[in-house]
């Protein structure tokens, strides 16, 4: 008896509990270039919903700041102005650049993307290449990138 005790007490409590309750909300937008599919589980709906379409809000801000394929994305703006000088750029693109830069650094080079030159069509490149840390400078909120180069 004391046995069959020690079992169905516990087995009552387990048959008891209530599953937690959670809403899931998805969102799909084309940021990127590409489909970003964002899936949050929440306590609620309206909570979920409005983590999902923050998520995507995000991503858009960083495409605005990282984009090369949209001329007024604030990196294309960037490339273009490549050997006129030390640029003020905003906290966000200041953050990628560092990114790229630390990145690039603790990969040795094999993460670098100041591939431009050899993208452009007007260029033939010459190896070795000069990588990231020879062609973006950063100093405090300005950043300079040597001409002919651009971050991709």
């Amino acid at each position: 008896m004391t046995r069959l005790r020690l079992v169905a007490g516990p087995l009552a409590l387990l048959l008891s509990v209530q599953p937690a309750s959670a809403a899931v909300a998805r969102s799909g937008q084309v940021v990127m270039g590409t489909v970003l599919t964002v899936t949050v589980v929440a306590d609620d709906a309206g909570r979920a919903q409005a983590l999902a379409e923050s998520a995507i809000d995000e991503a858009r801000r960083w495409d605005d700041a990282l984009t090369i394929w949209r001329s007024d994305g604030e990196l294309a703006r960037f490339n273009a102005r490549a050997g006129q000088g030390a640029i003020a750029v905003s906290a966000r693109l200041h953050r990628g650049l560092v990114a790229m830069l630390d990145l690039a650094a603790a990969t040795a080079g094999a993460f670098d993307p100041s591939i431009g030159i050899l993208a452009s069509s007007n260029h033939r490149a010459s190896l070795p290449l000069l990588g990231i840390g020879q062609v973006l400078h950063l100093r405090g909120e300005r950043a300079e990138l040597v001409a002919g180069s651009e971050q991709t």
